[in-house]
């Protein structure tokens, strides 16, 4: 009989002929590479009695078995590791891929309530990571300083450029490296209110998309405000030759470019999170990104607004001190605001 078993990495149910027993299969799921068990069990022995509601189905007289080749109606010759389908009724006991996405209407108030209760209730970790990101800012000032210091004492104008250059790509580097442990940080808390700093060294699978991500926003945005915003400006000097004609219709440019550049932000708002979350690539995470983003860019657009205004405030009233604090909870907002348009369970305030 046909041997059954569960993936190790996504408890996936998976059947392969007898003759691949002992042999190490691909789960055609999550892609674990995983070992054929020496023999096969029943499906109600792989799965649990207490997962089936009801046996699977008896063909009748002249009807095909669906359970025969491997999965209802595959023919013979098709992958030999994919799930059988269970009959009707039938759940399996735990989703391939953990918290299953459904588009959802952000709430602003549930967003802004339980951020604050995770907050409060992790105080002592999320202060822990605020000061590890403050840390990580005030560390790449002062190297900035450091190096464009030099530069700058060389006197050499080759040199100076070189620095400030190495300076930037130094700077997006690391930059990208925290929004991803932050991502990382942030979402597990959201999710089961528990996480631990060795989150801080996970950052390493996700970092390639990541920078390839910020490349294409970065460069999408730089196209939009070169022909929105330095149109206007071109047309004027051609026309009139004046500069004060030209500074304001550059000016009158760049506010104008603000529009699509915020529905730029606005549409792939969730584009890092499905790259660190979900293991997207970088165009499907913003294809994602765009689909759940409908109908809450406004909410998402007013959340933010809420927490960086009243954040600023809170940083600025503490000399500084308040950013251990804010700039994790800023995270868990987005965080929130991810797991709540794609409809994922997260920890929410307990009503007392």
């Amino acid at each position: 009989m046909p041997i059954e078993f569960r993936c190790e990495s996504c408890s996936k149910l998976l059947r392969t002929p007898d003759e691949s027993a002992g042999k190490k299969a691909k789960c055609p799921d999550c892609g674990t590479v995983v070992d054929v068990p020496a023999s096969g069990t029943s499906p109600s022995d792989a799965l649990g009695s207490s997962e089936f509601s009801q046996s699977p189905p008896q063909p009748t007289p002249g009807e095909s078995n669906p359970f025969s080749a491997l999965g209802s109606g595959m023919p013979e010759n098709d992958n030999p590791y994919a799930s059988p389908q269970l009959s009707a009724g039938v759940q399996p006991a735990k989703p391939a891929i953990a918290g299953e996405l459904a588009h959802n209407k952000i709430s602003f108030d549930d967003v802004l309530k339980t951020a604050w209760a995770i907050t409060m209730d992790n105080l002592g970790p999320m202060a822990i990571f605020g000061v590890v990101l403050f840390g990580i800012q005030i560390a790449l000032g002062i190297f900035g300083q450091v190096i464009n210091f030099a530069g700058q004492a060389s006197q050499e104008p080759v040199i100076i450029m070189s620095v400030q250059a190495v300076n930037m790509v130094i700077n997006f580097v690391v930059q990208t490296w925290v929004g991803i442990v932050s991502i990382l940080f942030c979402t597990k808390m959201a999710r089961d209110r528990r996480t631990d700093l060795n989150i801080l060294s996970q950052a390493g699978p996700y970092f390639a998309r990541a920078l390839g991500l910020t490349f294409v926003l970065g460069g999408l945005s730089f196209v939009i405000v070169l022909a929105v915003a330095g149109t206007p400006a071109l047309v004027a000097w051609i026309t009139t030759r004046d500069e004060a004609t030209t500074a304001i219709a550059a000016i009158c440019g760049v506010l104008i470019c603000m529009i699509p550049l915020m529905l730029i932000m606005l549409n792939f708002f969730l584009s890092m999170f499905f790259i660190v979350d979900r293991r997207e690539r970088i165009f499907a995470a913003m294809g994602q990104s765009r689909i759940y983003m409908r109908g809450n860019k406004m909410t998402a657009f007013l959340i933010m607004l809420v927490v960086q205004i009243l954040g600023g405030l809170f940083v600025l009233f503490t000399c500084c001190a308040g950013r251990i604090i804010f700039d994790p909870f800023s995270i868990l907002v987005l965080a929130l605001i991810y797991l709540n348009a794609t409809g994922q369970p997260f920890e929410r305030p307990i009503s007392k």
